[in-house]
């Protein structure tokens, strides 16, 4: 039952006047427990609402707590591994101001969220007895945790790929974005490189790792197609197969173009011994069975490079043929 503010002033004038009577005692009692009600509602509000708020703020240090360097014996293979962009500090001591201001950056929400997906590859250079920069001692691989051991790069591989895509130790301190192949998709040196400029980067970067990965996607189901066809020595549709491969354009240090390599050594192996075959017989004279070898292998092996050559031998056969002393 609800009251109007005058009933209640009705009510508590009746009260001093003439003492409390029973309605109005019950009256009083229901206004007291309203109150309470809505006092404990609006307290259990406010808990909640502190609880929120208590709950939302390790989330954000969580996300920043989670951001990590590694080395890059460990980070590079991680990011291939993973289809990962790589951010890469080559920190000098001679230059510490864009590694600090780097740290910094990394530590914000906004930031540490964009990272999620990215790997982080830190390398300190050491001074060394010339008075220049060097690689620091390579890290003990029993430190690393068991499943990066697994795929741990030497030292050599990771130099050669790093002095390639960011240049050599020096006494400046620089700042690079790799795609998960190691290559440069930017390079920042000495000065301070500002947030908006690495989100830029890295949100560029993200993208075209999910555009990579898609295509190494696809390129791994017609590796396995090319070889299903090749177990059944259909060479013809292999080759198509790891045309389409090649179409892709993917880098030539990715797995899948390492794979189609592979593949295609196996196929050239067999179109070598194909053509090793037709020379036989046309050193036999035998020329027609040879020209019609040669056609066989035109049509069971259609690359490029192949054809040519493929092509060049028929033309000479048959003019051997059509020659003086010639026939089939």
């Amino acid at each position: 039952m609800h009251y109007s503010g005058k009933q209640m002033k009705k009510f508590s004038a009746s009260c001093i006047a003439g003492g409390l009577s029973a309605v109005a005692w019950r009256f009083l009692m229901l206004g007291g427990l309203l109150s309470t009600a809505l006092l404990s509602t609006a307290l259990l509000s406010t808990a909640l609402l502190s609880t929120a708020l208590l709950s939302t703020a390790p989330l954000a240090a969580d996300v920043v707590a989670g951001t990590s360097w590694l080395d890059p014996e460990v980070g590079l293979p991680r990011a291939l591994q993973q289809r990962q962009p790589i951010l890469v500090l080559l920190e000098s001591p001679a230059d510490v101001d864009p590694a600090l201001h780097l740290d910094q950056m990394i530590k914000t929400p906004s930031m540490a969220r964009l990272l999620e997906k990215v790997v982080l590859v830190r390398v300190v250079w050491k001074s060394d007895a010339d008075g220049g920069w060097d690689w620091p001692a390579e890290p003990n691989p029993d430190d690393a945790e068991p499943a990066d051991a697994q795929h741990r790069w030497s030292r050599q591989r990771v130099q050669q790929l790093l002095s390639t895509s960011l240049g050599t130790p020096s006494a400046t301190t620089v700042v690079g974005v790799l795609d998960q192949f190691g290559r440069q998709r930017a390079k920042h040196e000495g000065k301070k490189l500002s947030a908006s400029a690495l989100k830029k980067v890295l949100r560029n970067a993200s993208r075209e790792s999910i555009v990579l990965s898609r295509k190494w996607d696809a390129a791994t189901k017609l590796l396995d197609r090319a070889t299903l066809v090749l177990g059944k020595d259909d060479t013809a549709s292999c080759c198509r197969l790891l045309s389409q491969v090649a179409e892709l354009a993917l880098p030539a240090a990715s797995p899948p173009a390492q794979r189609r390599l592979e593949l295609l050594g196996i196929v050239e192996k067999r179109w070598r011994e194909a053509m090793a075959k037709a020379k036989q017989l046309e050193q036999k004279k035998r020329l027609g069975e040879a020209a019609s070898a040669l056609e066989k292998v035109l049509r069971d092996y259609p690359h490029a490079p192949w054809e040519k050559q493929t092509r060049t031998e028929i033309g000479r056969v048959w003019r051997r043929i059509q020659g003086p002393g010639g026939g089939l």
